[in-house]
């Protein structure tokens, strides 16, 4: 018997046909997160899907962003698991004398 180490949600989104020809559609996220969570021993109790948002839309254009994010004030869950689309200096640019992510 496994134990699980925490409750966790599962965030999957996909915006264009492209993400979806290159493997990065909602149903191999889901299989690439499952796998994930099996490995690090963590149970999915929820998952949201936001198919054909983009993620430059604010959150209140992003249903299930804003779902998991009212479960997780309600205390529903412990972890958040999502795969990151775009490269991480799309959200974050280093300041001048900062390291970037990843070093």
């Amino acid at each position: 018997m496994v134990a699980y180490i925490e409750e966790t949600a599962a965030y999957v989104r996909v915006s264009s046909q492209e993400q979806k020809l290159h493997g990065l559609s909602l149903d191999a996220q889901q299989q690439k997160l499952r796998e994930f969570a099996e490995k690090n021993n963590l149970k999915i109790v929820e998952w949201y899907m936001d198919e054909g948002v983009s993620a430059r839309k604010k959150i209140a254009k992003r249903p299930e962003l804003q779902r998991m994010i009212r479960d997780a004030q309600r205390g529903k869950f412990k972890r958040i698991i999502f795969i990151c689309i775009q490269p991480m200096d799309f959200f974050v640019t280093p300041k001048p004398g900062q390291l970037p992510f990843g070093v």
